[in-house]
């Protein structure tokens, strides 16, 4: 960890484009890439649509993604929009449902995003007020 942040170049490629010529079909993905999230999601389109019965665990973290220069909001809007549900893994390991809203008061979590259609998409419990 560093009191200050400082900006390195790298080359990336699209996970679209990298699959592009290799088997896509993926059941399981982790991300966690220090706010940089909501990048990796826009570069995975085709690989979204192309397996219905992905299972995503991904980091939230709202502070970290303002901070690589995306909206939070916007972000969990983006997962919506591919049919996932908003729901994440408590301190102990139980799944919970939460709005947009709840998310965004959070300093960090992990997300699990299932489709509602998906026979992988296991029950969860409700956020207590």
């Amino acid at each position: 960890y560093r009191d200050q942040s400082e900006t390195i170049e790298v080359q990336s490629i699209s996970l679209d484009e990298y699959f592009s010529t290799r088997e896509r079909r993926i059941d399981l993905m982790k991300i966690d890439a220090e706010g940089s999230e909501p990048y990796i999601f826009r570069g995975m389109t085709n690989l979204i649509g192309a397996n219905p019965s992905l299972v995503i665990i991904c980091e939230f973290a709202p502070a970290l993604i303002t901070g690589a220069g995306s909206d939070p909001r916007v972000f969990l809007e983006h997962i919506m929009s591919h049919g996932f549900l908003l729901r994440y893994i408590s301190p102990v390991s139980n799944l919970i449902s939460a709005t947009v809203e709840e998310l965004l008061t959070m300093a960090h979590c992990e997300l699990f995003l299932t489709r509602a259609n998906s026979r992988r998409s296991a029950p969860s419990t409700r956020r207590q007020p």
